[in-house]
């Protein structure tokens, strides 16, 4: 087994993609992450760890840590996590979180805690699932589908940080992912005599685009706002050209992913997201 780091977001998908691309939507978030790294604009800062997974030199994973983002591990050999975890190390101690599919981030989690001398646990659970097309909701909520403008900015950067108090958002800065996503006209609204939910659409791979950060307020809640806006955005992706649409749910909230299925989604894997903290 080696574990073999690249220096470049090229160099790695050059090695890498082919074995990806076998399950693009399972691997969204590598895929999106590695491409947006060969693009200028994108929000992520060096030292990057990109590394390749492989046995008698054919690729059985992929690991992908973009700074101020956390790890990102896909499926492979457990034997790997003690290398992966070294190589990291290589480029710095600050990692905020590691995610992927519970067995492989578990074993990683537990190397990085015993280099860094820190504690772990699991924070979020997800489910991840793709659709190549869409049902409308039971009852389709009054209203119209737009997408955010500057002129939006006032209202939606307080909702972008009542979003993240709401989820599993520790590293990420939201409102500054909800800025980025106005500015490149991929922030949707639902308008029902003014705002009442929100989504975005982000991670684009080569097939696929991810929906993300759906959120309604809690005083529009229960009016069927965001499964309308999911499926026609949903549909605006697939529309677009895209053979796939992505989407995570947290595997505890049964309402969201029974809303997912109804609309056309199907289940594609589950991942862990693991934080680390000082050791007590």
């Amino acid at each position: 087994m080696n574990v073999i780091s690249h220096a470049t977001a090229q160099e790695f998908l050059a090695r890498g993609e082919g074995w990806l691309m076998q399950s693009e939507p399972e691997h969204s978030v590598v895929l999106s992450v590695a491409h947006a790294l060969q693009r200028e604009g994108h929000p992520f800062r060096p030292p990057y760890y990109m590394a390749t997974v492989e046995k008698r030199g054919e690729v059985v994973g992929c690991a992908l840590r973009p700074p101020p983002d956390g790890i990102t591990l896909t499926r492979m050999p457990l034997s790997a996590m003690a290398e992966i975890a070294a190589g990291l190390a290589r480029t710095g101690r600050e990692l905020p979180d590691a995610s992927g599919p519970e067995p492989q981030a578990a074993a990683f989690a537990q190397h990085w805690a015993e280099l860094q001398d820190l504690d772990w646990g699991v924070e979020c659970r997800y489910r991840w699932y793709s659709a190549t097309r869409v049902e409308d909701p039971p009852a389709r909520a009054p209203g119209t589908l737009r997408i955010a403008g500057q002129e939006d900015v006032s209202w939606l950067r307080p909702w972008a940080t009542a979003y993240a108090s709401e989820v599993w958002a520790s590293a990420v800065d939201v409102p500054a992912f909800f800025d980025r996503r106005v500015a490149t006209r991929s922030m949707y609204v639902w308008d029902h005599g003014g705002p009442c939910a929100v989504a975005a659409v982000s991670g684009a791979t080569p097939n696929s685009s991810r929906i993300s950060a759906v959120y309604t307020p809690p005083q529009h809640r229960g009016r069927g706002y965001a499964s309308t806006l999911v499926a026609d955005v949903t549909r605006e992706v697939l529309s677009g050209g895209r053979r796939w649409c992505v989407l995570s749910a947290e595997v505890a909230n049964r309402k969201i992913n029974a809303m997912y299925r109804r609309l056309g989604y199907s289940p594609v894997c589950d991942t862990a997201a693991i934080t680390f903290s000082a050791r007590t």
